[in-house]
């Protein structure tokens, strides 16, 4: 399987940014689907490899 490219400290951030303002599911840095009672981080805001993110109402891993 080909790796993910890595993004850059500078696209990383940018990424993050985006992520807190426009994901529905992530609030104050965790997401909300994932929450099972106990906080959990949002895994797109912890890794810097580029996934397929989708942002906004349905975003979801």
């Amino acid at each position: 399987m080909d790796k993910l490219p890595r993004m850059d400290d500078s696209q990383f951030r940018r990424v993050k940014k985006l992520i807190r303002r426009l994901c529905a599911n992530c609030e104050g840095g965790n997401c909300l689907l994932l929450d099972d009672g106990d906080p959990c981080p949002c895994p797109q805001m912890i890794s810097n490899r580029a996934q397929g993110m989708r942002v906004g109402p349905a975003c979801s891993i």
